[in-house]
C-alpha cells in the first residue's frame, strides 16, 4: 500500500519539463539534487520509484553500488529544441533522467536523488543538462520527508 502511494507521489515528477543549464557533478554542484538520511533501508521509496517508471519509452538503468535511474522520453517539441541547441545524436534521443544513490551511512543509509537531462553527442560524448525547478523540489523533499527520510540541506 504504501508503495503503491509512493508511486502516486512521483508521477507529477515524471511529468515536469525542465528548462536548460549546464551539468556538474558534485551534489552541491548540482541543481536540483538532493539528499536524505533514513534510519533504515527505504525499500519502499526505491520499489516505488522504479514502478513508477513504467510509461512508454521509459527505461530503469541499473548503476554501480545499489544506484538505478529511471530514463523517460520528452516530448517531441523537447527532444527536436535540445538536439538542436546541443548538438544531439538522432539515433540516440535525449531522456529525462531521475537518478537515486542509495548508500550505507552508518547505522542508516543516505539516498540521493538528482534529475537531469541526458543528451547523446554526435560525437559520441554526452552531456547533461541540469534542472532547477522550485516545484519538483518540493515535490522531492516531500516524497523523500514521507518516506521517512531526514531531508539534508
Amino acid at each position: 500500500m504504501r508503495a503503491a502511494y509512493l508511486a502516486f507521489l512521483m508521477l507529477p515528477l515524471a511529468a515536469c519539463a525542465p528548462p536548460v543549464d549546464v551539468a556538474q557533478f558534485a551534489v552541491a554542484d548540482r541543481p536540483g539534487a538532493q539528499a536524505a538520511y533514513f534510519s533504515e533501508y527505504p525499500s519502499d521509496l526505491l520499489d516505488a520509484a522504479q514502478e513508477a517508471c513504467s510509461g512508454p519509452g521509459d527505461e530503469i538503468r541499473r548503476h554501480q553500488g545499489d544506484s538505478f535511474s529511471c530514463e523517460m522520453l520528452l516530448p517531441p517539441e523537447a527532444t527536436a529544441g535540445i538536439i538542436l541547441e546541443y548538438d544531439g545524436n538522432l539515433e540516440d534521443l535525449p531522456r529525462f533522467v531521475f537518478r537515486f544513490d542509495t548508500e550505507e551511512r552508518g547505522s542508516g543509509y543516505l539516498v540521493t536523488t538528482d534529475n537531469f537531462v541526458r543528451v547523446p553527442q554526435r560525437d559520441g560524448g554526452t552531456i547533461r543538462i541540469r534542472l532547477r525547478d522550485m516545484r519538483l523540489e518540493r515535490r522531492m523533499a516531500i516524497l523523500l520527508t514521507q518516506a521517512g527520510g531526514r531531508p539534508l540541506a
